[in-house]
């Protein structure tokens, strides 16, 4: 938060994605998925296109896991928009 707060986007989406997998490994879905979209918000003010792909790939597959296909289906189609570069299937299935 004091990242964002100081309005170093890159720095925020970075820890915001540790974060999220952090909260992953204690198992702690809900807090991981906060993380995730914090991360995914941050590189879009960065204008940092790996970040941001990283990022939205991270929430993509959060979202498939717990069962938001149209929402990860809508990032992916931001994705593309975006970076204009399309994910690959067999990465999202991992």
């Amino acid at each position: 938060e004091k990242s964002a707060l100081q309005k170093h986007w890159y720095r925020a989406s970075i820890i915001a994605n540790h974060l999220c997998e952090h909260h992953l490994i204690l198992g702690n879905m809900s807090a991981a998925m906060y993380c995730a979209r914090r991360g995914v918000a941050y590189a879009e003010l960065s204008h940092d296109q790996p970040s941001l792909l990283q990022n939205m790939n991270l929430l993509t597959r959060l979202l498939r896991v717990t069962g938001g296909t149209r929402e990860a289906a809508r990032l992916l189609e931001r994705v593309r928009d975006k970076c204009g570069v399309p994910p690959t299937v067999k990465r999202l299935r991992a």
